[in-house]
């Protein structure tokens, strides 16, 4: 898939996803998104000093169930992310992401902040506000939507609810085990309409499966 198409479907915003590839490298670093993520026991996570430099993946996932479809392949829509992980005290965290695309164009930069329990268990929620390519302008500029689900709406057609989505915004729920750090979200929908680009400007019968992780792991020296 082209940078241009990705750019689009990355337009989608929830549908902010990117090139494919399918050589090892973008194996993911935790379980995929069709997996629990929450199942792990996980001893006690050390708290580090200062920031932690993480790096991985953003991962899209969209299944037609009824169709029983493919919409999008999470390991062939995906935006490569840099990531600093910051231990604010004992329970909270802030983790300020960058992605890209594969030619290294910024695509978004956002500052999530969360909560973690001693084992590593953590949640966060999409913020109000972040920073998002403006394909017009060429810059990182605030996005153009009120809340990030409205956004999905726009782009994708889709009435998005279930566990994954509260109060106009989308909760993660994840693990950090002091190396790899994994979470996603889980939504189910329906499409109302049309989408405004491929493939989701094809409507899709039926509920659908949308889910999107974070699968970084802590970066070498």
């Amino acid at each position: 898939m082209k940078t241009v198409s990705l750019a689009l479907l990355l337009m989608t915003s929830l549908a902010f996803v990117l090139l494919g590839c399918s050589d090892n490298s973008n194996s993911p670093v935790g379980p995929t998104s069709k997996t629990n993520s929450s199942s792990a026991l996980l001893k006690v996570v050390p708290r580090a000093e200062g920031t932690l430099a993480l790096q991985g993946f953003v991962r899209w996932d969209v299944d037609g169930r009824k169709e029983h479809k493919v919409i999008v392949d999470p390991m062939d829509m995906y935006t490569l992310c840099a990531a600093e992980l910051k231990f604010k005290d004992k329970k909270n965290f802030e983790l300020r992401t960058k992605e890209s695309f594969d030619d290294g164009t910024l695509f978004r930069e956002i500052l999530f902040q969360g909560t973690m329990t001693p084992s590593g268990q953590l949640k966060f929620a999409w913020p109000e506000t972040w920073l998002e390519l403006n394909f017009e302008t060429g810059n990182l500029e605030n996005a153009a939507y009120p809340n990030v689900v409205a956004q999905v709406r726009a782009h994708t057609g889709y009435d998005i609810s279930g566990p994954g989505v509260n109060k106009n915004t989308l909760n993660f729920v994840g693990s950090f085990d002091g190396n790899k750090f994994f979470a996603d979200c889980h939504v189910v929908g329906f499409q109302e309409e049309p989408g405004m680009y491929p493939p989701y400007d094809v409507v899709v019968e039926g509920p659908i499966a949308f889910s999107v992780s974070l699968e970084l792991k802590v970066a070498s020296n």
